[in-house]
């Protein structure tokens, strides 16, 4: 008990503490070269190492984004009527959503982490999984679909800026630019012109500060 009571009070004489940030708020993808970007939602947790450096992790899910594919598919269809087995070429409408797993280290300028304005920038690593769904109209059916997924690697860099205010919490707004380096499809047709590789990330939130 007394060794307890020692420390307790070293901890307090010496002014150390441990401190974790929770954060949430909104997203949007954009896919180089892509069409419509993907609106979505991020959750996270942010780890000071001191004022000017923290570890972060974040989860964010991007929501269904449906658009027309240019590409043609080969697409097997039987006639009701006969029962004969034809081949028809026809376009298809690709919907996909992102579920990505992100994490890295930041370094602050300016007032740091805990006060006022500042800006911060650094590294991450990403791990996303895309569930690929591919609609078709041939002349014999209607929603006729494939589907599939996709998990990839990606390696990034950004930054953004923050306001903090102590009894509201901390506004961010940051971007990051991330290129996939390793990308496997669980379906042959499931290939690289369903997703880019080179991907820009946006995110506006708040974060809280907790202290023990």
């Amino acid at each position: 008990m007394k060794n307890v009571v020692l420390i307790a009070m070293l901890i307090v004489s010496s002014g150390l503490f441990a401190q974790v940030s929770i954060n949430g708020g909104g997203s949007m993808l954009l896919g180089f070269g892509a069409g419509k970007p993907w609106a979505g939602m991020h959750i996270g947790v942010e780890i000071p190492r001191d004022d000017a450096v923290s570890f972060y992790g974040r989860y964010t899910y991007h929501f269904k984004n449906t658009e027309r594919d240019s590409s043609l598919y080969d697409l097997e269809v039987t006639d009701p009527e006969f029962g004969f087995v034809s081949l028809v070429t026809t376009q298809g409408k690709t919907s996909m959503n992102y579920h990505i797993l992100e994490g890295g280290t930041r370094y602050y300028i300016g007032n740091g982490f805990d006060y006022g304005w500042g800006a911060y920038g650094g590294s991450s690593i990403m791990i996303m999984f895309n569930t690929i769904k591919v609609g078709f109209a041939s002349p014999y059916e209607t929603n006729t679909f494939r589907d599939g997924s996709v998990f990839s690697v990606g390696l990034g860099l950004g930054g953004g800026v923050k306001y903090s205010m102590a009894t509201v919490g901390t506004i961010y707004l940051d971007a990051s630019l991330n290129y996939k380096i390793l990308n496997q499809a669980s379906q042959p047709f499931v290939s690289d012109y369903l997703f880019t590789n080179l991907i820009f990330n946006f995110n506006l939130g708040i974060r809280r500060d907790i202290i023990w």
